[in-house]
This record gives structure tokens, sequence and C-alpha cells, in this order.
């Protein structure tokens, strides 16, 4: 974490990667950094133990990177709550970030996303503007909450591709979950998603 907040302060990597769990004593000083980082483009805090209330400094700190275009949160212990608490804040900002800023690929693979709260996120998906690739595979979502999930992402959503496969690898053949969008919301097809469901 020390390397990744010295990379930060220097503010000259497109690229900065978080090895070993995020700690509260460090964290303070991380965000600080990433607030004020003009350069860093591709974020990985991937197998961080990222969870609870690191989510609420963090989602802020993100939100208010200019620069920031690719964020991998995946293989944490990311609840729902956290998940909503990231995109609020990048809703929040997409006031004061210069137009064409804001994160556009989010990864949140193999994180905790219960089937009673997948709705709720996915209309949250809707209203952050910046984002234009979303992945929740290997969540855990199951058939039913899919399904009845599909009509709760804004048929204007800005989302080019939103990957909802339920195993970590999917076999050779074509993914069980996985929505394509095109334009802004003019075409949406994928498996899981009955017809007409999303727009």
């Amino acid at each position: 974490m020390d390397a990744a907040i010295t990379a930060l302060e220097e503010n000259v990597a497109e690229e900065v990667v978080v090895d070993g769990p995020m700690v509260l004593n460090g964290l303070t000083k991380f965000c600080a950094a990433l607030k004020k980082n003009t350069a860093v483009r591709r974020l990985s805090l991937r197998d961080t133990k990222t969870k609870g209330a690191t989510m609420i400094a963090l989602s802020n700190a993100i939100a208010g990177c200019t620069s920031l275009e690719e964020l991998d949160l995946s293989r944490n212990a990311i609840q729902p709550s956290g998940i909503k608490t990231l995109l609020s804040a990048l809703i929040s900002a997409q006031g004061t970030l210069p137009a064409g800023a804001g994160v556009r690929r989010l990864r949140l693979e193999d994180n905790s996303l219960l089937d009673d709260s997948c709705g709720a996120v996915l209309a949250l998906l809707g209203g952050a503007h910046s984002l234009t690739a979303v992945s929740l595979r290997g969540c855990n979502i199951g058939d039913h909450a899919l399904s009845a999930a599909c009509g709760a992402l804004p048929g204007d959503a800005p989302l080019q591709e939103l990957d909802l496969r339920s195993a970590p690898r999917a076999p050779p053949r074509a993914p069980r979950h996985r929505l394509s969008f095109r334009g802004n919301g003019a075409e949406h097809r994928g498996r899981g998603c009955p017809r007409g469901g999303a727009g």
C-alpha cells in the first residue's frame, strides 16, 4: 500500500496497483493522494480485502479523481451497501467533474451482491453516466433476481456492456448471463434477460 501511495503522490504513473490489504492507518493518506492525482487512469484494488467502512472513504476519493477511467475492485468482501455507496458517489460527482471525466470501466467481480439488492444496484448503474462497461461476474446473482432486475436498468443508460455471468470462469460457449447495450439503450441483448424486460 505504501508503494501505491508514493506512486499517487508522484502524480506520474497512469496505472497504480495496490498489493496486499487496505489498512486503516494508511487509508486517509491513500485517499488524499488519489483525490489530488491527475495522472492515474487505471487503479487496481483487486483482492485487497476492501469492505465495510473502507468503502465510504474510498468511494469519495475515487469519485473525486478527475483522471481515473478504469477501476478494479474484484475479489474483495464488498457488500451491496458498499457497492451502492460507490455508485452513489460517482453519481454525486457528475456535476463537479470536467466534461468527459469519470470512471468508465468498473470491475466488481466476485463480491457479495445479494439477490434482493440486485435491482437497486442496476438502477444506480444507470444513473452513473460515465460508466460504459461494468462487470459483476461471479457475484452469484440468481436467475430469478436477474430476471426481475432487468427492468431496473433505465432505458437511456449509457452502458455498453454489463457482465452478470454467474461462474468465475465461463465455458468456451456463449456466457450464461451477459447483457450487451448499444447506443443509449437502443438495443439490449443477452441470455438471462426476458425479452423486452430491459427497455
